[in-house]
């Protein structure tokens, strides 16, 4: 998640997960259920530029889209948030209903180094999906927790890391899909 100061900056994103002791339920052509086990890795790249357009209003592209904003009452507090509604058709042929997806997100930022002579900032922030038919045989929803720590003694440059912790809600069963992300973020403010 975006932080919600309004720079000018140019962010990039790399990481790695790691999904530990997997046990996901998966329908057969025979609708007989399988249980894939095993432990899944993956990575991130990403990239973000975002615009200052005046000193409370910024524009920002990137991989994602939807509606998103950004407050900083405050110099050293930032509060961002973002709604992303998705609809389109279901994947079955046959069915006549369509299928919408649901992104929300809020997060909250503080920096330390506009208030004492601590250059840390922090980020923390949940973000959330709802599932329409779209997805629902295997999720009813997902939920995210953020925690970024950054180093913001540059005002052209930040680095930090990311930690995120997530679950996934399975449909066909009470279980659950666990999975942490460490994230390692540079930016750079023009």
């Amino acid at each position: 998640m975006p932080d919600p100061f309004i720079t000018t900056y140019l962010r990039s994103n790399t990481g790695f997960g790691l999904l530990l002791d997997a046990r996901l339920p998966v329908l057969t052509e025979a609708d007989t259920i399988a249980v894939l086990e095993g432990d899944i890795g993956f990575a991130l790249l990403a990239f973000e530029y975002q615009q200052a357009i005046v000193d409370f209003l910024a524009v920002r592209i990137g991989f994602t889209g939807g509606a998103r904003g950004a407050w900083s009452p405050i110099d050293w507090f930032g509060l961002r948030g973002r709604v992303e509604l998705g609809a389109g058709d279901a994947f079955d042929p046959e069915s006549s209903l369509g299928t919408t997806i649901l992104n929300l997100g809020v997060a909250a930022d503080v920096d330390l180094l506009e208030v004492t002579a601590v250059p840390l900032g922090f980020l923390l922030g949940f973000g959330g999906q709802l599932f329409g038919s779209r997805g629902s045989d295997i999720a009813d929803s997902a939920a995210r927790f953020n925690l970024w720590l950054f180093y913001t003694d540059r005002k052209e440059f930040s680095v930090g890391v990311e930690r995120t912790f997530g679950r996934v809600a399975l449909s066909q069963s009470d279980e659950s899909v666990d999975n942490i992300t460490f994230n390692f973020r540079l930016r750079y403010f023009f």
